[in-house]
């Protein structure tokens, strides 16, 4: 407590009613983020392959530091789609950031954790650096930290799904916000140019997504600044796009043939959600900082393109625009509740009405915070995923113990979420994430794998249709599943109880309560 107290002490901290109310609101919400984090560090012991899918994008990343290890920068990898090229679709960023921790450490969930950890401390810094350039107290700068990090869009896409690049990128578009900042009221120096150089060259190494958002803030800063400044903008922008074009030309070449053309994640019919609130919350916060400045035209300008895209996003126009329409919904949401909550805390209110605003819409917060605990922390309501039990179950536990007898190239069967046992429909390990641990731990190759964007659509074609003759098992299909499985070179099918009895004849290896492992001949 008493950390705490010198923390906070701060003579801004004692005469403001809103840090007063702040800081009741942010204790349980900081100790809700603790929580959390000590159910992720469950990773470290439990590989993410549970059915509940808790963390299970975290598989895919994990894999791909091993491949990055193991074979090296673009480099072909035959553990998926038999064979692709390491990094031709797929950003590198936060595999090189993260495979020295792994160098180290030895332990590639552990080194992920660790990962995790260290990106949590450099956005807590880089908001810190921010309140105290904009004359936050600590409270306020602390309360912005976890009011965007314990929002529901966060807690899906860090703490659910473990998304941890587009963590990464979120990280390194705050770093360019404050640098951008910084020199709204500044004239551009060297030591911004290096600033912008390494702000864009590492967004586009870790996210691209965050790169094209970090590009509305840039584009505003070139509005309020002269010519010549703004050729110098301009300039680094160039500079960076040649240091790293050895990644992203080879990406925009290979593009037109993988699987990324093909995704479109802007739902352009569903129009009332989380997505409007926040954009919403972030239309208002900045009509009242704008009055507060009173209607400065330069903060007009400086925001106008972040205002547009708003506008665009809110309307779903982004979803028929090329480039935006590929940046997950989850990214416009973080960047646009970190801009409503920061211009909020910039304004000083002092009138007793607007206190009172204030404190309702502090309660609006609350409830907005404790809808993302009800809606996506199933953690807390359901027993399955409890903080204190392990989160393999008997089926997760089964299907990992028949994947050392695997010899060859390994096909799970079927790729959904639901089988059926003597007990009625249960979950089953997402087979993703199985595909992870058996690279891995087991050194197993498969036809399949995980991203359509690391291979060719033809080759996502294909083994769709054999996925279709999968579906139901008879004669007739398994001719079909026979001409597939020989094109595919597929040694051994790993599927579940429904399936194991009469699978088109091929040898049962290992068969378990709930799991079994054929080969092929």
């Amino acid at each position: 407590m008493k950390i705490l107290r010198r923390y906070f002490e701060s003579e801004e901290n004692k005469s403001s009613i809103l840090d007063k109310c702040l800081l009741v609101l942010i204790i349980p919400v900081a100790m809700l983020f603790l929580l959390n984090l000590y159910k992720i560090a469950h990773l470290i012991k439990y590989f993410p392959i549970s059915s509940n899918r808790f963390f299970g994008d975290a598989a895919s990343y994990m894999a791909r530091v091993f491949f990055l290890d193991n074979y090296g920068f673009h480099s072909f990898v035959p553990y998926w789609y038999n064979g692709i090229i390491s990094f031709l679709n797929y950003p590198p960023g936060w595999f090189f950031f993260t495979l020295p921790i792994y160098k180290v450490v030895k332990n590639i969930p552990l080194s992920f954790f660790i990962s995790l950890i260290i990106i949590y401390i450099l956005i807590f810094i880089f908001l810190l650096i921010l309140g105290n350039r904009n004359k936050f107290s600590k409270i306020k700068s602390t309360a912005l930290f976890l009011f965007v990090f314990m929002s529901p869009p966060a807690i899906l896409e860090f703490m659910q799904r473990g998304r941890i690049t587009s963590f990464f990128g979120f990280m390194l578009f705050l770093g360019g916000f404050l640098l951008i900042l910084e020199y709204k009221n500044k004239k551009i120096d060297k030591k911004f140019m290096l600033g912008l150089i390494v702000a864009f060259s590492l967004l586009t190494l870790a996210h691209p997504a965050f790169l094209l958002l970090f590009s509305f803030p840039t584009l505003g800063l070139i509005l309020i600044k002269r010519n010549v400044e703004r050729i110098k903008i301009l300039s680094g922008v160039l500079v960076s796009a040649i240091l790293t074009s050895f990644w992203w030309f080879p990406f925009l070449f290979s593009s037109s043939e993988g699987g990324l053309i093909r995704l479109r994640v802007i739902d352009t019919i569903r129009f009332l959600s989380y997505d409007t609130i926040i954009i919403v919350m972030f239309l208002l916060s900045f009509y009242l900082y704008w009055n507060y400045v009173h209607k400065n035209r330069k903060e007009l300008l400086f925001y106008l393109p972040l205002l547009l895209l708003s506008v665009l996003y809110l309307t779903k126009l982004v979803g028929f625009i090329p480039g935006l329409y590929y940046i997950n919904p989850n990214s416009y949401k973080l960047v646009y509740l970190f801009l409503a909550f920061f211009l909020i805390f910039k304004i000083k209110f002092k009138e007793r009405k607007i206190k009172t605003f204030l404190f309702f819409g502090l309660g609006g917060v609350a409830l907005f915070l404790l809808s993302g605990v009800l809606f996506y922390q199933p953690a807390i309501l359901e027993e399955k995923l409890s903080f204190f039990t392990p989160i393999h179950s008997e089926i997760d536990r089964e299907a990992i113990s028949v994947l050392p007898l695997v010899d060859g190239k390994l096909l799970i069967v079927p790729p959904t979420t639901k089988m059926e046992t003597k007990d009625g429909p249960r979950d089953i390990p997402y087979w993703r994430a199985l595909y992870s641990y058996g690279s891995i731990f087991n050194n197993i190759s498969t036809p399949a794998g995980w991203g359509p964007e690391t291979t060719t659509i033809q080759y996502m074609d294909k083994l769709t249709e054999l996925y279709s003759y999968l579906e139901v098992i008879n004669d007739e299909n398994c001719i079909k599943i026979d001409e597939w499985l020989e094109y595919f070179n597929v040694d051994y099918i790993l599927t579940y109880y429904s399936y194991c009895d009469d699978f088109c004849g091929y040898e049962q290896k290992a068969v378990g309560k709930y799991v079994c492992l054929l080969q092929v001949e």
